[in-house]
């Protein structure tokens, strides 16, 4: 719970300790406990409150009365608030001065040494001999310097008062004032150690409030605490929790921090920085003058009567009247509404004996005040009347803080009973889980809210997987969130329209799901995260499309992905509040017309923005519309739909190559056959393109190896011999002979030779060519030519001269360029060529296996061939305008739809759903009181995560899929969309779209403190935004929307 201060261990102390002196100062049959412990009613608390805030501004007065407000002073105090309705201030004022008085020489002892002197003295008594005598003396030196002293006069003076208004000059009354002196003696410079007048900033707080609740008596003029609580006010919500404790409070608060601020003067300044400024020559002198410290003042031993204490309802003799005479300023009345009698409060003499007592404590300690500091008639700093306002600050603060934890006591014991009725403290987690629960019962059942999990599917087909919005809180559990759902089939509605890119724009036809969502958040408290999850079974596969309504039949699509093959990718959901429809308009009423046109128009694009879609597209069956292949036709066909996936995702191959273009009538199988021919027909066109530039790169590495072996053969003409040798060192061998040289010229007629010496190895004999090359003679020409030999026999060159003849051959009515490679393939590229061949020469030893064939290459350039294929493929216009036992129902209708234009919205209704945000918003505005709803907007985050199965027999990874990724994964998207719906032409008639409309039920407090602190029951504040937002999204009365039983008749009466 917010704002608690309270402190249960230190509370529970200072009680006991002040349950004994109780136990003293009432009866011996007595025994009052602490609330919790009696049996009591609600009311009660509120008796308790007001009781404890009387007795607090009772012994306040004591303490004040003591220091000078004394019973003549009050009326006038009073007057000024209830009779001339003048606010009151009390005021600290006080000011210093330091003058010079005198300079004085004084002797100051340096050195007090002392030495030791002996003395001998010899004596003769006779003739025959003498005796001697030695004596010891002490002799002691003293050093003594003059210095001088520098006497200072310091004089400071105070007062407190209380003036009315804002003239402190006039209507004041002082509670008391002290003016007092003493001398400050410095040595080493004639600096003065203050300035010569200092006023302090006077320290100031309200005195109104303690005023304002104090009440006369006509009859015996006696003067009563009038503290009470409005329980009628709309800001009174519990016994803590009112404007009227509020404000008590805060009064003692800033009462307890003005006397905090006055002992700290006295303590500080005057105590520390004044007297503690004493520098005389000598330290005696000084010891001497020490007074008794400020900081040993303690309130130890007073009483604090502010106790929350509650006996049994019995009759108690004499409770009725006062059994002592009240020594307090102030006295309690008998609490609105009870009776001493009845209530289970203290009666109002116990209260007087308890007040007698804290005046007592306060004139004992005064007493032992009065016995160690000097009288307040010397002119001394310190004194008896400083020590007694360091001592009333102390007792002020004592009692504000326990009063204060007496209050949020009252408000500890409310959490209590509540946790102790439900067994638990309600978190966040645990209120939803009941809402769900609630709602099942609340709502009829084809009403109610269902998970946002819906399997991607076909009737009556094993699901292609499976989407949902998925929560998680801090104990890490992961579950659907709950929406409303309304379920609009597509037949009803117009298609809807998805831009993939400037130039295509989809017509989506399927199915639309309504949904409305209702988050919760109690404080601060972050509501948990939520994602995005779609999963795909194993040889499944559908596209997902996340994005926003632009419209009534316009979807704008933000991200998209394909997923395939047991992926499992995870999108996080940001959620962005909007402020709500109460704080928009009292935000913009004092903006100008023009602000305020262009604010509403800017909150209107907001509303239409936060209605958040997500469509999915199966491919399955939008393919065999594609292909011109009967519904089912692909279900087991396996390996043609990953083929057919791959060639319009990676090599983007239109469809007009792959589809059936026979005779309406052929049967699935010979359809499908058909589709699987033109597939394996552009599969083997890929292949060979593929070959056909692995052969030119061959080419042009052969070019760059002879180029490297001309200049060579240059350098070695002109350097000699030497120059050969040093060539051949340079791959890596040495030649020991003219045979060696002759064998590393790059003109040698073995091919053998030079494959070999090109990777540092020189055989001396066809034998040692051979050996070079583990598989044989053939693969060391193959090898040659691989890296620039020509070929050694006729078959290669007509190898050679078959494969360019066929690689020029149009397949398909495509043509492959018949320009060299070298010409097409871009100086990127050639300098690839060239780094991987050096790398290649560098890094491969003799005898090495040949490398591998496959290389990675681009995609071939194709362009129409001019030459009409054999069997030329039907065109997109005579696939569309086939019988419609090819097509199906579906993609008919939509095309039916698509040509009539404009005149098909005549037909069906579209349902805006860009107008349900601000049809909500309206709805809040005009009956959520509290302020507490509000339109969310949801988007897409970052990082993604997909868990990915590279192939059956590796274990799932997961990887994170950053900005660029996404884009890329957004990209393979629409260009698969794009070759399933020929560039719009086809409807996309097997797809679903999911709208969801959200919105957020803002508590300012959390659960146990928005029932405990705020009175407020968020089961039925939830209800009434529930109600609102399902009428909303179901387009149907509220009252129709709940199941019969004693709920509906409840909520007719709480929210008609």
């Amino acid at each position: 719970m917010k704002y608690t201060m309270f402190h249960e261990q230190q509370f529970r102390s200072q009680v006991e300790s002040a349950l004994e002196l109780v136990q003293q100062v009432l009866d011996v049959n007595r025994k009052p406990r602490l609330a919790e412990d009696m049996d009591h009613e609600y009311d009660d608390k509120y008796a308790l409150a007001e009781f404890l805030t009387n007795t607090t501004i009772a012994a306040q007065m004591n303490i004040l009365e003591r220091m000078g407000l004394t019973g003549n002073k009050l009326p006038r105090l009073y007057d000024m608030v209830h009779v001339d309705k003048r606010s009151v201030t009390l005021v600290f004022e006080t000011e210093d001065t330091c003058t010079f008085s005198k300079e004085q020489l004084v002797d100051v002892v340096k050195h007090n040494v002392e030495h030791v002197v002996e003395t001998s003295k010899t004596s003769s008594s006779s003739i025959f001999g003498g005796s001697s005598q030695t004596k010891s003396q002490s002799v002691k030196h003293k050093v003594i310097q003059k210095c001088k002293e520098y006497h200072w006069k310091v004089s400071a003076q105070y007062r407190v008062f209380c003036y009315s208004g804002n003239d402190p000059e006039n209507n004041v009354v002082e509670l008391l004032a002290r003016s007092s002196s003493t001398s400050i003696v410095t040595t080493g410079s004639k600096e003065a150690p203050f300035p010569q007048r200092t006023v302090h900033d006077p320290i100031k707080t309200s005195f109104t409030w303690l005023l304002q609740n104090i009440e006369k008596e006509s009859e015996k003029q006696q003067r009563t605490c009038g503290f009470k609580i409005d329980r009628s006010k709309d800001t009174c919500r519990t016994p803590r929790r009112n404007e009227e404790i509020d404000k008590s409070v805060a009064f003692f608060h800033d009462l307890s921090f003005w006397f905090s601020t006055v002992k700290q003067h006295f303590i500080k300044h005057v105590e520390t920085d004044i007297l503690g400024n004493r520098n005389p020559a000598n330290d005696a002198t000084a010891h001497t003058n020490a007074a008794p410290k400020l900081t040993s003042v303690s309130d130890s031993q007073l009483f604090c009567p502010v106790i929350p204490l509650l006996e049994p309802n019995q009759e108690v003799p004499g409770s009725a009247t006062r059994q002592e005479e009240p020594k307090s300023l102030l006295v309690l009345a008998s609490p609105t509404g009870t009776t001493t009698t009845t209530s289970p409060l203290m009666s109002l003499g116990d209260i007087d004996k308890l007040l007698n007592e804290q005046c007592r404590t306060l004139d004992d300690t005064m007493a032992e005040l009065t016995s160690v500091f000097p009288s307040h008639q010397l002119m001394k700093l310190v004194t008896i009347a400083e020590a007694s306002i360091v001592f009333f600050s102390l007792g002020a603060s004592s009692l504000f803080k326990q009063y204060q934890q007496s209050i949020e006591y009252i408000e500890e014991m409310l959490r209590k009973q509540l946790i102790a009725a439900i067994g638990k403290e309600v978190q966040p987690k645990d209120f939803q889980e009941f809402m769900k629960f609630h709602d099942q019962k609340l709502f009829a059942p084809q009403f109610a809210p269902k998970p946002f999990s819906y399997a991607i599917r076909r009737p009556n087909h094993y699901p292609y997987g499976i989407i949902s919005i998925e929560g998680s809180g801090n104990d890490g559990k992961v579950e659907p969130i709950n929406t409303h759902v309304r379920f609009l089939p597509g037949e009803d509605a117009p298609a809807m329209s998805i831009p993939i890119n400037a130039a295509t724009t989809i017509q989506m036809t399927g199915d639309r799901y309504l949904h409305g969502w209702i988050n919760h958040r109690f404080g601060s408290s972050s509501t948990g995260s939520f994602t995005l999850s779609a999963r795909a079974r194993q040889f499944s596969s559908f596209l997902l499309i996340v994005g926003v309504m632009a419209g009534a039949d316009q979807f704008s699509p933000k991200d998209a992905i394909i997923v395939q093959n047991k992926d499992e990718v995870l999108l996080p959901l940001l959620l962005n509040e909007l402020p709500t429809a109460k704080e928009f308009k009292d935000a913009i009423v004092s903006l100008s017309p023009e602000q305020q046109r262009f604010a509403t128009s800017f909150r209107g694009m907001q509303l239409e923005s936060s209605v958040f879609g997500v469509c999915v597209i199966q491919l399955k069956p939008q393919m065999e519309a594609l292909l011109g292949l009967p519904p089912d036709a692909l279900t087991k066909e396996i390996r043609l739909t990953q083929d057919l996936m791959s060639l319009f995702v990676d090599y983007q191959i239109p469809s007009d190559l792959l589809s059936f273009d026979g005779s309406c009538e052929a049967s699935v199988k010979d359809k499908v056959d058909c589709v699987k021919g033109h597939t394996k027909a552009v599969l083997d066109v890929i292949a060979d393109a593929k070959k056909a530039e692995l052969e030119d790169m061959e080419q042009i590495a052969k070019h760059h190896v002879n180029e490297r072996l001309a200049e060579s053969a240059s350098w070695a003409n002109w350097t000699g011999a030497s120059t050969v040798h040093r060539g051949s060192e340079s791959f890596g061998c040495t030649p020991s002979s003219d045979a060696d040289t002759r064998r590393a010229s790059p003109f040698c007629t073995s091919t053998a030779h030079r494959s070999s010496e090109l990777f540092g190895c020189i055989p001396s004999s066809d034998a040692d060519a051979r050996r070079a090359s583990p598989f044989g003679t053939g693969t060391v020409h193959r090898d040659s030519e691989l890296f620039g030999c020509n070929p050694s026999s006729d078959a290669d060159a007509r190898r050679a001269s078959q494969e360019e003849e066929r690689r020029r051959t149009p397949v398909s009515g495509m043509v492959f360029l018949s320009m060299p490679l070298a010409e097409t393939v871009p100086p990127r590229m050639s300098a690839m060529v060239d780094a991987r061949q050096c790398s290649m020469m560098h890094s491969m030893m003799p005898m090495a296996p040949r490398p591998p064939a496959a290389v990675e290459v681009q995609t071939p350039i194709m362009v129409r061939g001019t030459a009409a294929p054999a069997k030329p493929p039907a065109s997109a216009s005579s696939v569309a305008s086939r019988p419609t036992q090819v097509q199906h129902a579906a993609v008919d209708r939509v095309a039916v739809l698509m040509s009539q234009g404009e005149g098909a919205e005549t037909h069906h209704s579209a349902l805006d759903f860009t107008s349900i945000p601000k049809q909500l918003d309206s709805l809040f505005d005009k009956h959520d009181s509290d302020s507490s709803i509000r339109a969310t907007i949801l988007e897409t985050g970052r990082p993604w995560k997909r868990m990915r199965q590279d192939n059956l027999l590796s274990k799932a990874k997961q990887s994170r899929l950053n900005k660029d990724d996404c884009k890329s994964e957004m990209d393979k998207a629409f260009d698969l969309l794009d070759a399933l719906s020929r560039s719009g032409a086809l409807p996309i008639a097997f797809a679903e779209l999911h709208v969801i409309v959200a919105v957020t039920h803002c508590f300012e407090n959390d659960v146990m403190g928005t029932v405990v602190q705020d009175n407020v029951n968020p089961i039925e504040k939830v209800e009434k935004s529930t109600l609102m937002v399902a009428s909303t999204i179901q387009g149907e009365h509220a009252q129709e929307l709940i199941g019969a039983g004693p709920d509906l008749q409840r909520l007719t009466d709480m929210f008609p």
